[in-house]
């Protein structure tokens, strides 16, 4: 017998909903009818009913949401059971058994609790769906190690209409994202994203508004803009090193590489039949479906925390920086320069010698590293931008005690200029965050080039 299905619409036919669309379509009337005034030259009457249709289009959102009449809650990430029937002796064994080898068994056991959850869901925690606070990452330089045999079991599991298998990128953060409407799990699939540009970072900073937004809004072609609750999870695939860009801070990723050759994968799929077994599944999940619901134990708050922090993680965070970023990040910890003292002679063809000299305060001007860079030989080949130095700056750099991350000095011909803390430093006892504007100016114009190093803090 199918199980019933708690997954329900609610209905709009109830009487709360019927005010708010009448003062709607009342304030309709009156504009059109102001038009028909106009025309006729009854201007007194025009003016009047667009100022009493302007007031009831502000009224009836209020109404609706003060009668609980708003459409909010009705569309639905709507859940259609499949009707499979967990049960415990149909075989899955060999299909946990691969992905546990393909993923590593700690990352196996978190992506089969992410998913016991959002299938338990609907029964224990809330019937219209629930929504994970981060998402899956696997990545993969090998095609066909099985992203997409996983994606299809989930589909056979959860049922096709409640999962999108195989979405683009650019069709999720598009302005008509009706692809997420009726849907509990979405695959991004061959996501690849160019690194370290703005639009990379802009991209994946959108995309994961999505993971985090309580609601969505959905803008369907040519028709008016809803709102729907978001309760969408995702998995993100992709055969880039960098599929995603993602930075130090982030608390929203669990990332897995995958790192099995082409040649272990196709011994394990073909000549060790796991592809077999794992196309059995699709074609029957009801094992695998009591695994989920009877074996799988989690703590749910892990759901609405960070996400699982993985060395992968880390080294796709490394990855996502430019060679600039990790050439400063280097120098910084090494007080080199342009975080030191520092000079040095080069001779270029017929005897042409450059000198470069800098001395270090604990704090830089963008636009003077901006020029130091250009001018010294060892990023010549780098295109350096403001923009990418400000993000680098603020990587690297201390925030000054009134929380910002620069701050003005004054410098003694009287010209102000910002500063990043670069490194919190001691001169004559006082740390520079403890300096006012004027001291910081002096210090930061002291350009004795006979400076004695064996005074420096360094």
């Amino acid at each position: 017998m199918q199980k019933k299905n708690k997954f329900k619409v609610v209905s709009v036919n109830k009487s709360r909903y019927i005010l708010p669309s009448v003062l709607t379509l009342i304030g309709v009337c009156l504009g059109i009818t102001s038009i028909k005034l106009a025309m006729d030259g009854n201007f007194g009457f025009a003016v009047l009913f667009i100022i009493v249709a302007a007031i009831l289009d502000g009224l009836d959102g209020r109404v609706a949401r003060m009668i609980k009449g708003t459409t909010e809650g009705d569309y639905l990430n709507i859940y259609n059971d499949p009707a499979i029937e967990p049960k415990e002796d149909t075989p899955y064994k060999r299909f946990d058994e691969y992905y546990s080898w393909l993923l590593g068994a700690d990352n196996w056991k978190i992506e089969k609790q992410k998913l016991a959850f959002c299938l338990r869901a609907k029964e224990e925690i809330h019937e219209n769906g629930i929504k994970i606070q981060w998402f899956s990452i696997w990545h993969s330089t090998t095609q066909g190690v099985g992203k997409g045999l996983f994606s299809q079991v989930v589909q056979s599991l959860f049922g096709y209409k409640n999962v999108a298998p195989n979405v683009k990128f650019k069709d999720m953060i598009g302005t008509h994202t009706t692809i997420i409407e009726g849907k509990q799990i979405i695959f991004l699939n061959e996501v690849v994203l160019e690194n370290n540009t703005a639009k990379t970072k802009t991209l994946s900073n959108e995309f994961k508004d999505l993971i985090t937004e309580p609601v969505l809004w959905i803008n369907p072609k040519n028709k008016p803009q809803i709102e729907i609750p978001n309760l969408c999870n995702f998995w993100v695939f992709s055969n880039s090193d960098t599929p995603l860009y993602i930075e130090d801070d982030d608390r929203r990723a669990f990332v897995i590489n995958i790192k099995h050759n082409k040649q272990s994968v196709n011994f394990k799929l073909f000549d060790e039949g796991y592809k077999e077994d794992i196309l059995n599944v699709i074609k029957d999940p009801s094992g695998f479906k009591y695994h989920l619901l009877n074996d799988i134990a989690y703590n749910r708050d892990i759901f609405f925390t960070d996400a699982p922090y993985t060395d992968d993680k880390a080294e796709l965070i490394e990855s996502n920086k430019s060679e600039l970023l990790q050439e400063l990040e280097a120098r910084h910890e090494a007080m080199e320069f342009p975080f030191g003292y520092h000079q040095e002679a080069h001779t270029y063809g017929m005897n042409q010698e450059i000198k470069f000299t800098w001395h270090y305060r604990g704090m830089i001007n963008k636009l003077e590293l901006r020029k130091m860079l250009k001018n010294h030989p060892d990023f010549k080949d780098y295109y350096i931008t403001l923009n990418e130095l400000d993000v680098i700056l603020k990587k690297i750099s201390t925030k000054w005690p009134n929380g910002e991350w620069t701050k003005q000095i004054v410098l003694d011909n009287h010209k102000r200029i910002r500063v990043y803390c670069t490194h919190p430093l001691e001169f004559d006892g006082t740390y520079i965050t403890e300096m006012t504007e004027g001291q910081l100016g002096s210090l930061y114009e002291n350009t004795d080039p006979n400076l004695n190093l064996d005074k420096m803090p360094f």
